[in-house]
């Protein structure tokens, strides 16, 4: 039997204002994740699988290919989740921004190490290192930052990351 699901509990107009306030200035890696699925809808482990190769910052397109996936304990790079997953996603000027401030940081890291760039590298992983994000990362440190923020859905229950991908197509940003 199917399992019930849970209702969506997206952020509301006010909650996303604030998240793009604290977060839209910020190029770290979590500040990117959060945007990237608040504006796009794309998943925690499509995010942080996400490769500079797939974005194309010329013609604002993110090309869906690959996520991250556990299995055996473990995270494993793989394809989407369903065949419609794998898609392109267009997107507008506020997370060009974003993106490009990320881009920007990643590329002053690589050069304060004597790295080339590489655009294999993850958009939300290290600069050096070049290791991807665990999307079990990301959703600790997305709990953290609605405790102190004290964030609520629009259930009356914190949000969780997944929560981001059903506020994207009701604010309609990007």
């Amino acid at each position: 039997p199917k399992r019930p699901t849970k209702p969506i509990n997206s952020l509301d107009a006010a909650s996303v204002r604030q998240l793009n306030q604290t977060l839209g200035s910020v190029a770290d890696p979590f500040s990117t994740a959060v945007l990237l699925a608040l504006m796009t809808g794309m998943r925690q482990g499509e995010i942080c699988a996400l490769r500079w190769q797939d974005v194309d910052r010329v013609s604002r397109k993110i090309r869906v290919s690959h996520a991250l996936t556990r299995a055996n304990g473990t995270f494993a790079l793989s394809t989407p989740k369903t065949r419609s997953s794998s898609r392109t996603i267009p997107y507008g000027d506020e997370l060009a921004r974003v993106l490009e401030a990320r881009a920007r940081a990643m590329h002053g890291e690589r050069e304060a190490m004597g790295l080339d760039w590489d655009e294999g590298l993850f958009v939300v992983g290290s600069a050096v290192t070049g290791a991807w994000k665990s999307p079990m990362a990301l959703g600790q440190e997305w709990r953290a930052l609605v405790r102190v923020a004290r964030l609520v859905g629009l259930q009356g229950e914190p949000p969780r990351v997944k929560d981001l991908t059903h506020t994207s197509p009701t604010m309609g940003s990007g």
